[in-house]
């Protein structure tokens, strides 16, 4: 579940962090898994290649990624700027993962929209896979949430947040580098789309095709004096590394890396389950063979004691 927090000031400069938090359902389970930034301060540099992923979480077949569409009649652009931006970046994962492979058959991800009236009905026949929905602001009490993602057993959900936050000074303070830092909190919300939406989209979609959040070593981590700073991983999770500032957050070759790992070069292929059916009927016939084999067993001891059988009579 993405997470928003704060803009946080330190020495009279204000610089705002938005966080990153998921949560994932696995066979009807919910885990809670730890908030990630979107910006922040240095330039991370992967030396080794641990992946991450989410405990056994993988899809089966090809995605169909399928967004739901709403109205706002406060913000009439929303509905056509967010299925813009999701379709981009559907397309996106997908074509950095054909190119990084070399194989345009592995990775058929697909984008569709739904419409309000297909979404009335009760049964609607899309193949989705994925379901993403968009909501102008979180329930309220949980309004640090930007979107989040859920898995169920044959199916997952994306739901996404997408007003701009209003941040205020929340009078606590936090340690970084030992530095003390202003806290900002999100206090309301603007009529307006929030920054770094498709970020939140690519993260959320990283978490559905299987990305946990990476944990990089300190050594992992060079910070220079730049302006603008590079991202290692869409996933980066920043509680472990207290890292602030602006960033460049994209799809990196190591969330790559950890997908071809997870898949294969071959891609996201649908299971045959001709194969499972194969595995049902020879436990069938391996139940009727012992089932048989204690039945002729039974005949056996009650004919071979004639003596026990006459004192029952």
């Amino acid at each position: 579940m993405t997470k928003r927090v704060t803009g946080i000031r330190n020495l009279g400069k204000t610089k705002h962090t938005l966080w990153y938090k998921i949560i994932l359902i696995k066979k009807m389970q919910k885990i809670s898994l730890l908030v990630i930034p979107l910006l922040f301060s240095g330039v991370p540099l992967v030396t080794a290649e641990n992946f991450y992923y989410i405990p056994d979480h993988k899809l089966e077949k090809p995605p169909v990624f399928c967004a739901m569409e709403f109205e706002d009649n406060r913000l009439p652009i929303a509905p056509s700027q967010l299925m813009e931006i999701t379709k981009n970046v559907v397309l996106e994962w997908k074509t950095k993962l054909i190119e990084a492979t070399n194989n345009p058959d592995g990775w058929n991800f697909q984008f569709r929209t739904i419409s309000l009236q297909e979404q009335q009905e009760l049964f609607f026949d899309a193949d989705c896979t994925v379901n993403i929905y968009f909501e102008r602001q979180p329930p309220v009490g949980e309004w640090d949430y930007a979107g989040y993602a859920e898995s169920y057993l044959t199916f997952s959900e994306i739901r996404i947040f997408y007003l701009e936050p209003i941040y205020k000074n929340s009078g606590k303070t936090i340690e970084i580098d030992g530095e003390l830092w202003e806290k900002f909190e999100v206090k309301g919300f603007k009529n307006t789309l929030t920054y770094g939406l498709d970020d939140t989209i690519r993260h959320e979609i990283g978490h559905i095709l299987g990305l946990d959040h990476p944990r990089f070593e300190s050594y992992q981590l060079a910070r220079e004096p730049l302006s603008v700073w590079s991202s290692p991983s869409i996933m980066l999770d920043e509680t472990e590394h207290k890292i602030t500032g602006d960033v460049d957050y994209k799809i990196t070759d190591y969330d790559l890396r950890a997908i071809i790992n997870l898949y294969g070069e071959d891609g996201i292929k649908e299971i045959n389950f001709l194969i499972y059916v194969d595995y049902v009927i020879v436990g069938l016939v391996l139940i009727l063979i012992i089932y048989f084999i204690k039945r002729y067993s039974h005949f056996e001891e009650f004919e071979y004691k004639p003596g026990k059988n006459q004192a029952q009579k």
